[in-house]
């Protein structure tokens, strides 16, 4: 019992690892875009990366992609609020 649930949490410990690196890459990419779309592509290429930390495909996996969606806005801000992406003037 308990080893899946620390597997689970694993998994889920392996997505947050990776959401900064995801968002820098599409921010990248996708720069020129608004932000609900590099979030979307974000959330996208998240949910694609999922089975390589052995998340399953299951009725979960919905919420689970569903609060990765709310969390990308908080580390984009964080990001900001580091300096990590800076807004050319215009």
């Amino acid at each position: 019992m308990f080893s899946g649930i620390l597997g689970a949490l694993g998994s889920v410990a392996g997505v947050f690892q990776v959401i900064p690196t995801v968002v820098r890459l599409v921010e990248r990419l996708f720069g020129n875009k608004s932000g609900p779309d590099k979030q979307s592509a974000a959330v996208e290429l998240l949910t694609s990366l999922l089975p390589l930390f052995g998340v399953k495909d299951t009725n979960s996996t919905t919420e689970l992609v569903e609060g990765i969606a709310l969390l990308i806005p908080g580390v984009v801000k964080v990001m900001h609020a580091l300096g990590e992406f800076t807004h050319k003037e215009s």
